[in-house]
């Protein structure tokens, strides 16, 4: 059967911040569809992170244009654009794709603002305009705290709010619409903060991301240009579809194959479970000593110093074994949580030190044996097939990619992935639009879902023997190994340590009380 002509659209209008007029401009308008057929040469988009442990950048991109007629040409008078003001910087722009299933429905694949229009002639005949492109966090990091009227102190200050309300009162603070917002309520109360002048929302909003959950809440700017806001409940539990909202969903999961896994087990009955695969370009994966920890320490901001020893937990028999490898998160403004167990354990609400030190379980739970992560997924088109396409218009980060990979001679025996579930955490697009068919070639940084299936109890104390996603690496039966004694000191490590629990302050004790109430039912 015959296929349309694969097409795009790239939509110029004015910014969030009108630079005109100052005015807050809450959705799209103006200018509509610029005329980019057989016009757009190439374009490129990247957003997300390389993994957990990184900080989500702000997205960027760039569009390479024919302008042999100067029609992008802020100089050219003549041009409908710059009349209507459509060539200036800080324009808000939209690249869309459409599918041959759906040929009049154009699926936003990033949505940004021009940070600035470069123009190139090379001879007589040819001529081309690029556009550089940067989401939201662009207008985020450029809205900073001003000195609020009365604060003596200079700055902003910041009482304690829910991790939600903090982000938002951010958000409002740069002007954001909260039209184009997309936040979860999250878990945790932020500590009071007085930020300086000149200190960007951006990173006030970031702060307030960390102290949800360091490395598992994320901020970032999905495909239609919302500001996003997820908590840990949506790495714990990707697909649960209370997370429906009118601008959110679950994740999604797209299964991926190379040739002999798609050979054998796509569409095989003896593999009911598989069903059909997408083909894979490209995989890149990894078993290494990164990101392998056997001693961590999380510590809340404006603890006192002598407690820091209590937020450490540690595994002896590992760091004897592998070397002491240490993960220090300090500082962050965790103030209450409301100690909600995602292995059904009670709701019960935790200090600022509670909770960080079970993050610290987290992290040493699931990261102190060596994990094999597949780092990479690359994933091409050329408009032969709908599979593919959905998936290239659809892909969003949160979602998840379950990976089917078989070594020869072909038997799930032989080793490879066989089901294994992998998080996106970065997208990145780059496309060749010359020609009927588009060259499309998408990249996704992953991350192991097998990591955020564990969080540890309330309140953990003494010696610890929870299920780790890589346990069975320790002795092969999945069973934590036994003390190990010392032969020379005599010494007896047990598998797992941990400090031992202080009991609350008599301040830490009034903080419950006078701010517990503020805590809000469990949601990612």
């Amino acid at each position: 059967m015959a296929q349309a002509d694969a097409t795009m659209q790239m939509e110029v209008s004015d910014a969030m911040i009108d630079p005109r007029s100052g005015e807050m401009v809450t959705a799209l308008s103006g200018g509509g569809p610029l005329p980019t057929v057989n016009r757009v040469i190439h374009w490129e988009t990247n957003r997300g992170r390389n993994s957990e442990f990184d900080q989500t950048e702000a997205g960027t991109g760039q569009i390479l244009l024919r302008n042999r007629d100067g029609i992008f040409d802020p100089l050219n008078a003549a041009s409908p654009y710059t009349a209507s003001d459509n060539l200036l910087p800080v324009r808000q722009v939209r690249i869309t794709a459409n599918t041959p299933a759906h040929p009049t429905v154009y699926n936003p694949i990033f949505t940004g603002y021009v940070e600035g229009w470069g123009f190139e002639r090379s001879g007589p005949r040819n001529a081309t305009c690029t556009l550089d492109l940067m989401d939201g966090f662009e207008l985020l990091n450029n809205a900073e705290i001003l000195i609020t009227k009365n604060n003596k102190s200079g700055g902003h200050y910041f009482g304690p709010l829910h991790v939600d309300d903090r982000i938002i009162a951010a958000l409002g603070f740069a002007g954001w619409p909260a039209s184009r917002t997309s936040i979860f309520s999250g878990n945790v109360i932020c500590q009071e903060n007085n930020y300086d002048a000149g200190v960007s929302m951006l990173q006030v909003i970031q702060e307030a991301v960390e102290s949800e959950f360091p490395g598992l809440a994320n901020f970032y700017m999905d495909r239609s240009g919302n500001a996003c806001f997820r908590g840990r409940g949506f790495r714990f539990d990707p697909f649960n579809t209370s997370w429906n909202t009118g601008k959110a969903t679950a994740a999604k999961l797209w299964k991926f194959g190379d040739d002999g896994a798609i050979a054998n087990f796509s569409g095989n009955p003896s593999y009911p479970s598989v069903g059909t695969l997408i083909p894979m370009h490209n995989l890149q994966w990894t078993f290494n000593k990164e990101h392998l920890y056997n001693v961590c320490q999380v510590i809340p901001a404006n603890l006192d110093p002598k407690a820091f020893y209590n937020q450490v937990v540690s595994d002896s028999v590992l760091a004897k074994r592998f070397g002491k490898r240490d993960l220090t998160i300090n500082g962050l403004l965790t103030y209450l949580a409301n100690g909600y167990d995602w292995n059904g354990g009670p709701t019960i609400p935790q200090t600022a030190a509670q909770e960080c030190k079970r993050f610290a379980t987290y992290y040493l739970q699931n990261y102190k044996h060596a994990a094999v992560r597949a780092t990479a997924l690359e994933v091409r088109s050329k408009f032969e097939t709908d599979l593919v396409w959905n998936f290239l218009v659809n892909v969003e980060i949160g979602d998840v990619v379950e990976l089917y990979t078989l070594n020869p001679p072909g038997e799930p025996t032989s080793g490879g992935f066989f089901g294994d579930q992998f998080f996106v955490d970065g997208i990145h697009n780059s496309v060749d639009a010359v020609g009927k068919w588009p060259s499309w070639t998408c990249t996704l940084d992953l991350t192991p879902r097998g990591y955020f299936g564990y969080f540890p109890p309330p309140y953990p104390t003494g010696s610890m023997v929870y299920p780790s996603m890589m346990a069975e690496a320790t002795n092969g039966n999945g069973s934590e190994p036994p003390p190990v004694i010392d032969p020379v000191t005599g010494y007896s490590y047990p598998p797992n340590t941990v400090t031992e629990d202080r009991q609350p302050t008599a301040e830490e004790l009034k903080t419950l009380d006078d701010y517990g109430h503020m805590l809000k039912p469990p949601f990612p």
